[in-house]
């Protein structure tokens, strides 16, 4: 009992709902309105009541059900249908109106020329002679309408006019980036230059020292001149240095002008054809410029 009470409360609320939506829209929108309309019939109590005791007929609630969904989903496009055809009237009446406004606007126009003709064609000269060239294309532009000729040529000559000296700016920013792009590159040019000049002094005070310069190529030397120093071997060699020890422990200078310097070093022992085993001391000239050795020897003995 208590949930066919609840059944028919919400039936009669459902349904009264729809009928008043469906009244509603029946002045925008019509079909949308009928449609709220028929859902309110298929819920309201008293008239499936009433269907039924002139058909002796009821619809299932699953047929119900399908029924309200499809109307829904019509009464749904229809309204959105309805509103796109308002929106479409509204915005033919705007734009209507603002036709309207333009052509008052152009008339009023027109005749405020054809009265004042003489005061404004002798303002859009004077300020085409001054070169004012937008006052005179803003103050044309608006009496153009009036088909004067006089002023369509003054409002011809402005535009012209203002596009050969934009033009002409135009030229005159570009060749100013150009000038400038120009005066940049000489500058990054001279900083070059000045470092350049720098680091040769530089090198040059660093060159004139013997320590500085053969500690500079001291590694270099060592890695370019150690398989020349091998090759100096008839039978084998043995290396006698430690690992953090250098081969080349002292060095001398053989040109300085050419930039040579003499490596010298102990760190070696030659097999004879005895089998026997002997120190030497080996020098490299290194060529610092071109990095590499210029002469190797060897001779018994220790540094």
């Amino acid at each position: 009992m208590t949930a066919e009470l609840f059944y028919l409360g919400i039936s009669w609320i459902f349904g009264t709902f729809f009928l008043l939506i469906g009244l509603v829209s029946l002045i925008n929108a019509p079909l949308a309105g009928l449609s709220f309309i028929l859902i309110s019939l298929l819920i309201l109590p008293p008239i499936r009541t009433f269907v039924y005791l002139k058909t002796n007929k009821e619809l299932s609630a699953k047929i119900r059900a399908r029924a309200i969904f499809i109307l829904f989903t019509a009464s749904v496009f229809f309204f959105w249908q309805s509103q796109e055809r308002k929106a479409e009237e509204i915005a033919i009446q705007k734009a209507k109106e603002q036709a309207e406004r333009v052509v008052l606007e152009n008339q009023a126009n027109i005749d405020y020329f054809n009265a004042n003709s003489s005061q404004i064609l002798s303002e859009a000269k004077i300020a085409l002679e001054s070169k004012d060239y937008r006052t005179v294309i803003s103050l044309s532009s608006k009496y153009l309408t009036s088909g004067n000729n006089e002023l369509a040529a003054i409002h011809a000559e402005a535009i012209a006019k203002l596009a050969e000296a934009r033009a002409k700016l135009a030229e005159i920013q570009k060749a100013e980036e150009r000038k400038r792009a120009e005066t940049k590159a000489e500058l990054a040019e001279i900083q070059k230059a000045e470092e350049r000049r720098q680091i040769a002094e530089k090198e040059a005070a660093y060159r004139q020292s013997l320590q500085c310069w053969g500690d500079k190529f001291s590694i270099t030397a060592a890695s370019e001149c150690k398989n020349h120093v091998e090759r100096l071997a008839k039978y084998s060699y043995e290396w006698t240095d430690g690992i953090f020890e250098p081969k080349f422990s002292h060095f001398r200078w053989k040109n300085q002008e050419a930039g040579i310097i003499t490596y010298i070093g102990d760190k070696i022992k030659f097999q004879n054809g005895f089998g026997a085993w002997q120190n030497y001391v080996y020098e490299c000239d290194f060529d610092t410029n071109a990095k590499i050795p210029v002469s190797v020897k060897a001779d018994p003995g220790r540094y």
